[in-house]
């Protein structure tokens, strides 16, 4: 889970768990949400079996509760071993996105998870761990807990609003210090107002301790909207240690399927990792 995937900025994408509570105006319109209580990502084939688990996810939000966990399968388990093993052969360093469907942070998730969780990625040093989080203010905590940050992970917290830009940045420049990531990144994904990460001297201060930053739209049913020179504004004021990265430009009513292009140029770099 998954051996591929859509998602241009990396390569796998790895769920220990599903399940999820949303904590953010970015996740009014949760695709995983969608994924999984609409059952969109089981495939007819599909046992009924399966089928019959998503039916029991509940997922939490503001005035239904935290919604429910479930660990995946040990066969999904095996599959970054199995990508560790490829990219030691082919001499790569492959980006494994964690989690899609959940967040490595979230502090409902039971911690024996995120300690296994630890346990393989600390024993994948091939793979490029981006750990993604709408909750970076558990990122030192819980990854103490968890017996330390393993030294193969990228640290990514998400800022699609103003007012999220300055804790998600002084976290993560927090987290770099003290738990030594491959690098950190921010994802500005959806982009719901224009976002300025230079603005205001402490954010641009913590700015020093970012290397990536992803810009897209929203997709999906209901997509709000993105106007390109937020976009824009975001890539012309990054530091030059700043890699850029223009996922989509979102998928809102009267736009179609969400354009990969920014001023007729495609922006898909990511860090370089050695």
């Amino acid at each position: 889970m998954a051996d591929s995937t859509a998602i241009e900025w990396t390569d796998h994408t790895f769920n220990p768990w599903i399940g999820c509570m949303k904590v953010s105006p970015l996740c009014d319109h949760c695709y995983a949400e969608t994924l999984v209580t609409q059952k969109k990502w089981f495939t007819p084939d599909k046992t009924s079996a399966v089928r019959k688990a998503a039916e029991s996810y509940v997922w939490g939000g503001p005035g239904s509760g935290v919604g429910n966990r479930k660990r995946t399968s040990e066969a999904t388990w095996k599959s970054p071993r199995n990508w560790n093993r490829k990219a030691a052969k082919a001499g790569t360093r492959p980006f494994v996105f964690c989690a899609s469907l959940a967040d490595v942070y979230d502090n409902a998730a039971p911690a024996a998870w995120r300690s296994d969780l630890f346990d393989v990625v600390r024993d994948t040093p091939n793979l490029v761990w981006l750990f993604l989080t709408k909750r970076p203010q558990n990122i030192i905590r819980l990854s103490e807990a968890a017996g330390g940050l393993p030294p193969n992970v990228a640290l990514g917290g998400s800022a699609g609003m103003q007012k999220e830009v300055a804790p998600t940045v002084g976290h993560l420049a927090n987290a770099k210090v003290r738990l030594k990531p491959l690098f950190t990144f921010v994802s500005a994904e959806p982009l719901l107002e224009p976002v300025s990460f230079m603005s205001e001297p402490d954010v641009r201060n913590a700015m020093k301790m970012i290397d990536w930053v992803i810009v897209g739209g929203e997709s999906g049913s209901g997509a709000r909207e993105m106007k390109l020179e937020w976009a824009r504004s975001i890539r012309d004021e990054l530091p030059p240690h700043v890699t850029f990265n223009f996922k989509q430009a979102g998928g809102w009513p009267g736009r179609g399927k969400g354009a990969d292009l920014l001023d007729g140029r495609r922006y898909f770099a990511r860090p370089e990792v050695a």
